[in-house]
């Protein structure tokens, strides 16, 4: 092959790298949200701790899942903490909303409806303690 035609070709390689890097650099910007709606306690939610909404603590949570149970044991071991729960529980509102995982846990959705079922009786945070307990 000549010079001018090996230059072409790296060149018009160079350019197409040039081109599709631009246009990824472009296109792949994550937009920001932000949906203050779902950061409010409402009155189908079940709430502990505060109610002045100062600090709201949002947690989407499913009752067969590894991790959200560590989370929950978290949660329950700062109530043994007193400097917890007289300098910063009373400004906080604890919020807790359903996030059944149906394709990895198949009891979570039924755990949910236990635990909704127990709110009805005014029982749901113990109930969703001895969810995470029995996991």
């Amino acid at each position: 092959m000549e010079k001018k035609q090996i230059t072409l070709i790296i060149g018009s390689i160079l350019g197409l790298l040039a081109f599709l890097t631009a246009a990824y650099m472009l296109t792949s910007k994550p937009e920001a949200t932000f949906f203050p709606e779902l950061a409010k306690a409402t009155e189908a939610d079940h709430v502990k701790w505060s109610e002045k909404n100062e600090i709201v603590l949002v947690e989407y949570s499913d009752f067969q899942c590894p991790g959200c149970g560590s989370f929950a044991a978290a949660i329950q071991g700062l109530q043994s903490d007193e400097q917890f729960v007289t300098e910063v529980q009373p400004h906080i509102t604890f919020v807790y909303r359903h996030f059944p995982l149906d394709n990895i846990h198949p009891n979570a959705r039924d755990a949910a409806h236990a635990a909704e079922a127990a709110g009805l009786q005014d029982a749901f945070f113990p109930m969703h303690d001895i969810l995470f307990e029995k996991q």
